[in-house]
């Protein structure tokens, strides 16, 4: 890390660090089921905002159709598991991958759009989403939702202990912030600073703009997945309406208040 690193990210490292913290000793206070319940959500919701923010934040380039992927983790995972009797860890993973595989091939003309006209074509992409879950009925159950999704299990130990699945989300969002921190340091992360700048510019440079747009992209849509994933299997229960696009627009939200 170079001095210009340093003193752009010094500071966070101490931020996130106490965060890790506070949450690490926040079971031995709270004893309430329902402030766990808001405590894990907000784990999962770190995640696919976190992905959010390496898109809209360093990449410049606005999403409005994230509530869409993160219904494609949820859904894969519990369809896997319910009607196909596949490992739910196996299904997460089937689940990253292909929404991974179709955020990519959707965000190479997506991206090509700037400022409004690209808010309007992710937003369609949460539409289609939620159209064919609502559709395909016989196996995401339609409007009526998917029930009976297993609880996640680590070397033979239930997940299904709030507690444990706590500690697991939020060393899940650990994970995902030293990950992403890592590309915000490198030379990809100065690529996505020069682009959120001006594309122009970066192109000019040599550098493959529309690439790292989409794999930027790709990527965001995959902790979407993820999360999508962790929701499912904690929730047990997933409906079409909490994929629908006014979550993305809150998802949005989160991340101008939390900070691009």
């Amino acid at each position: 890390m170079n001095i210009r690193d340093t003193i752009a990210y010094g500071s966070r490292w101490k931020s996130i660090g106490l965060l890790l913290a506070i949450v690490a000793i926040l079971p031995f206070t709270i004893s309430s089921q329902y402030i766990f319940t808001i405590l894990i959500l907000i784990g999962i919701y770190c995640i696919i905002t976190i992905g959010l923010s390496l898109l809209i934040g360093y990449a410049g380039q606005i999403s409005l159709g994230h509530a869409g992927f993160f219904g494609m983790g949820a859904y894969i995972s519990g369809v896997l598991t319910v009607q196909f009797a596949v490992s739910a860890w196996l299904a997460m993973l089937v689940g990253m991958m292909v929404t991974f595989g179709v955020a990519y091939l959707v965000a190479i003309p997506v991206l090509k759009l700037k400022g409004p006209f690209l808010a309007l074509a992710t937003m369609s992409i949460n539409i289609i989403v939620y159209i064919l879950l609502l559709g395909l009925s016989e196996y995401t159950g339609g409007a009526s939702g998917l029930g009976g999704i297993p609880n996640l299990s680590v070397f033979g130990l239930s997940l299904s202990n709030q507690v444990l699945f706590y500690y697991f989300v939020w060393i899940v969002v650990a994970g995902i912030i030293l990950f992403s921190m890592n590309i915000v340091q490198s030379h990809i992360g100065r690529l996505l600073r020069s682009i959120h700048d001006s594309e122009i510019a970066t192109e000019t440079l040599g550098a493959n703009v529309s690439k790292y747009k989409v794999m930027i992209f790709a990527l965001s849509a995959m902790f979407a997945s993820l999360a999508g994933s962790l929701y499912a299997h904690y929730i047990s229960f997933i409906a079409p309406p909490t994929f629908y696009i006014s979550f993305s627009i809150l998802l949005l939200i989160m991340v101008m208040v939390g900070g691009v």
